[in-house]
């Protein structure tokens, strides 16, 4: 979605509004806000309209202070939360069910109250600091774009659900083929030849599902505009049924895409898994960065490049000797029988359990680690160099470094001043609030259980409010 806002004068000229129509075309606008016109919105509501902006908002100019307009083209959905002649706030929705909360305003102190109240997030910016031009404010347009930057890049191979609809498939003739080489390069090969046969397969068999649909349906429409007879009803009685099948095929993929579970395939629900699945991949993707100094990473190469440099960095090592007593840090507590089992291959009868443990349509994916330590010792000196003298071994053995800048420290509420800066000097680490929160979640509990989350009940009580039922 794409949002033009320009305080904007001269809207009764025509080449401003030649101007206008030329944004629109170039970035393919979905709304526009104009602040301090002072021209009522019919002298350029037409020019509007015949680029598909039908639909509007106005609160009207009163004396020499210029009113406020919002407009928006057929696909959007603006539901208003609150209008007044300082402001226009709504949600706004889009046919993929993306919503986007738009507080639109044309005074500065008024826009940095509800910014502090509800803790929101500048965005930054891209192009010139200021957007005016002698002494006359707002003379420069600003374009808000949730699209991002897209690139059309491989995609991996995935096992269609739907596929086990048109019955047995050609996994056992192409991985049966005969391969010749290492045991590791048969594998290898025999997963290639099975992707290409299904890849294959699938095109013959399925194509395009949504394709197939429209043709379907245009045909039935075609049915429909002919005269009765038994042959048209057949015919249509069995493109119906092929209609209902794609249409189920459909509902399957755009579940399995959604990695939604709790709704099963009889609840025929592909709108809401397509959405589902819009946002997740819209989630899930990187469309800008930023670096330490605030400047914006845009683009995938750009983006690629800086995590690699960046991670890089973070997960150097300075080649670590390792001493004579480093077998000695952690007691034996596994047997050698254990060890030996651990080590075994899994027979048939584990990896079929494993695999039937699986949730639906799921995969099996690689094992992670965490590297989060909680410590805990007495409030003085001599725990704390000890703490220290463990840190510093641990690094001098493993080759990691102690990320100072996400590590911190909580003492009890009777911990001496004093005490705190001598323990906080030796370790080189700041204290945290009580308040303090670990990926949202409080790290310490109130006397009251229900006042310690209850800014999480609030923030996700605030998402659910936001959504919008279709």
């Amino acid at each position: 979605m794409k949002l033009l806002a320009w305080n904007c004068r001269g809207l009764a000229r025509n080449p401003t509004i030649r101007v206008l129509r030329a944004l629109i075309r170039q970035h393919r606008l979905d709304l526009i806000f104009l602040s301090e016109r002072m021209v009522p919105s019919s002298r350029f509501q037409a020019s509007l309209f015949g680029l598909g902006f039908s639909s509007w908002l106005e609160v009207p100019r009163v004396g020499s202070q210029g009113g406020i307009f919002l407009t928006w083209k057929f696909g959007v959905d603006v539901e208003l939360v609150r209008l007044d002649k300082r402001c226009i706030s709504c949600l706004v929705y889009l046919i993929l069910q993306f919503a986007l909360g738009l507080f639109l305003a044309f005074m500065h102190q008024l826009l940095l109250q509800v910014v502090m109240f509800n803790a929101l997030v500048d965005l930054g910016f891209v192009g010139n600091k200021f957007t005016w031009s002698n002494h006359r404010p707002d003379h420069c347009p600003i374009l808000l774009s949730t699209e991002g930057s897209y690139q059309n890049i491989p995609k991996p191979f995935r096992f269609e659900a739907f596929w086990t609809r048109k019955g047995p498939v050609l996994v056992a003739e192409a991985w049966l083929a005969e391969v010749e080489g290492s045991p590791a390069f048969s594998l290898s090969r025999k997963w290639k030849n099975t992707k290409i046969a299904l890849k294959s397969w699938n095109h013959q068999h399925f194509g395009n599902i949504q394709a197939k649909i429209k043709s379907l349906m245009a045909e039935i429409s075609i049915i429909h505009s002919c005269p009765h007879s038994s042959t048209n009803s057949d015919r249509e009685a069995v493109l119906q049924k092929n209609l209902q099948e794609h249409f189920l095929r459909e509902e399957v993929l755009w579940k399995q895409k959604s990695k939604e579970l709790w709704l099963t395939y009889t609840e025929l629900n592909t709108k809401y898994f397509h959405a589902f699945t819009v946002c997740r991949c819209r989630y899930n993707s990187i469309s800008s960065l930023k670096y330490s100094e605030g400047s914006p990473i845009c683009g995938r190469d750009n983006i690629g490049a800086y995590l690699v440099y960046h991670f890089g960095n973070i997960f150097s090592t300075f080649h670590p000797h390792l001493i004579d007593n480093l077998p000695k840090l952690v007691n034996e507590v596994i047997s050698a029988e254990e060890n030996a089992r651990i080590c075994s291959i899994p027979d048939e009868h584990e990896i079929f359990v494993a695999i039937k443990e699986l949730g639906l349509n799921k995969a099996l994916g690689p094992d992670g680690m965490t590297d989060d330590v909680m410590i805990f010792s007495r409030a003085n000196v001599s725990e704390a160099r000890n703490i220290l003298n463990c840190l510093s071994t641990y690094s001098t053995w493993s080759g990691q470094c102690i990320n100072v800048s996400k590590s911190a420290m909580f003492f009890i509420r009777n911990c001496q001043p004093a005490k705190k800066n001598s323990i906080e000097g030796i370790l080189s680490l700041n204290s945290i609030p009580a308040r303090a929160k670990y990926l949202g979640i409080p790290l310490f509990m109130h006397k009251r259980k229900a006042a310690s989350f209850i800014e999480l009940k609030d923030r996700t009580f605030s998402k659910i409010t936001g959504w919008k039922a279709r």
